[in-house]
């Protein structure tokens, strides 16, 4: 599937950075020759009513000469729609394979949150009748030096207060 997903992705990259840049450049030069060509048959069509003479060959002419570019530039569309086309269903073929891959994904993430609680179940079932003594738990905490107990101490609220700012205590009175 990987080796699928860079073959795809490396076929859309060519077709994007070498194939569809010329066939637009192609496109872009086939309009400025129709332009051209036009502003020719336009000038000789105008020469050609000044002097007088038979208007039917240059229409005739600028017909043949323009049939044969729009073939060309239809040649050239069908060519870039060709590309377009193969691009939109290569990146179609990623979405699936990307979408695909996130399936999995989600549900391998949903079988390790299940197999991690019912490892915790599994531990608080076969613990529930072994309580954790306090103190044991801060001789425990004593041999980690990032994670030292505070001693807790019971005192009235007003000696609490008073302790953090004797000011605020004296202020409510």
């Amino acid at each position: 599937m990987a080796t699928t997903l860079k073959a795809s992705s490396e076929r859309l990259s060519f077709i994007s950075e070498k194939v569809l840049p010329p066939a637009l450049g192609d496109l872009e030069s086939r309009h400025e020759s129709a332009r051209e060509l036009v502003q020719y048959l336009e000038d000789k069509y105008l020469l050609c009513k000044q002097k007088d003479e038979s208007l039917v060959e240059v229409q005739a002419e600028g017909m043949n000469v323009l049939v044969e570019m729009l073939s060309v530039v239809a040649s050239d569309i069908d060519v870039v729609a060709a590309n377009l086309q193969t691009m939109l269903e290569l990146e179609g073929e990623a979405i699936t394979t990307l979408t695909q891959r996130m399936q999995v994904a989600v549900s391998r993430m949903r079988l390790s949150e299940e197999q991690y609680a019912r490892s915790k179940l599994r531990k608080v079932r076969t613990n529930k009748n072994t309580r954790l003594d306090v103190n044991e738990a801060c001789k425990q905490l004593e041999g980690m030096p990032s994670a030292q107990p505070q001693a807790f101490e019971r005192c009235s609220i007003k000696k609490r207060l008073s302790k953090r700012s004797g000011d605020v205590y004296a202020a409510l009175r």
